[in-house]
C-alpha cells in the first residue's frame, strides 16, 4: 500500500495537515464516535440463552411517543427525593442505635426482627421463659424508641 504525501484532518472548517499517526488516532476515534452513536440511537435484539426467546432491547435514546406505539410499559416514574432522604437518615439513625444497644440486646433484635426467630423459639435458644424475652423485647424497643426522638 502506497503511503500518501500529505494527511490532512479538517476541523471546524479548516484543513489541517498532521502526521500519519494523527491521522490514524483521529480517524479512528471518529469511527468509534459513530459506531456509539448508532447504538445510542439504534434498538437491538438478542436471544435469551435458558428459553431461547428474542428480546427486542429499545435504543438508548428513545421517544416517549415510539415507546408507546410499540406498547412499553412504564413503572410509576414518581420519584420523591425528601421522602428518600428522610428514609435513608431513619435508617441511619437506627443502625446508630442499634450499635449503642449492648451485646445481648442487639441479639435478641437481631434475632426476632433480622433473622425473624419467633419469641418461642429464642426462649428456648436463650433459655429463659417466654414471658420474660417478652419484657426484655419491650425494655429494648422502650430504649430504642428514646434513642430514636
Amino acid at each position: 500500500m502506497k503511503e500518501r504525501e500529505k494527511y490532512i484532518i479538517v476541523i471546524s472548517g479548516e484543513a489541517i495537515e498532521v502526521t500519519p499517526e494523527v491521522y490514524e488516532v483521529y480517524y479512528r476515534a471518529e469511527r468509534k464516535e459513530r459506531h456509539f452513536m448508532y447504538e445510542l440511537k439504534a434498538g437491538r435484539s438478542r436471544i435469551d440463552k435458558i428459553t431461547g426467546e428474542k428480546i427486542i432491547l429499545p435504543s438508548l435514546e428513545d421517544s416517549y411517543d415510539r415507546l408507546v406505539e410499540a406498547s412499553q410499559q412504564f413503572g410509576n416514574c414518581t420519584y420523591d427525593l425528601e421522602e428518600e432522604v428522610l428514609s435513608n437518615l431513619m435508617v441511619e439513625k437506627l443502625n446508630w442505635a442499634l450499635a449503642a444497644l449492648s451485646y445481648d440486646e442487639a441479639e435478641i433484635i437481631q434475632k426476632l426482627y433480622y433473622e425473624e426467630v419467633s419469641e418461642v423459639r429464642l426462649a428456648e435458644m436463650l433459655g429463659i421463659p417466654r414471658t420474660t424475652l417478652r419484657d426484655k423485647k419491650m425494655r429494648i424497643l422502650q430504649k430504642l424508641h428514646k434513642m430514636l426522638l
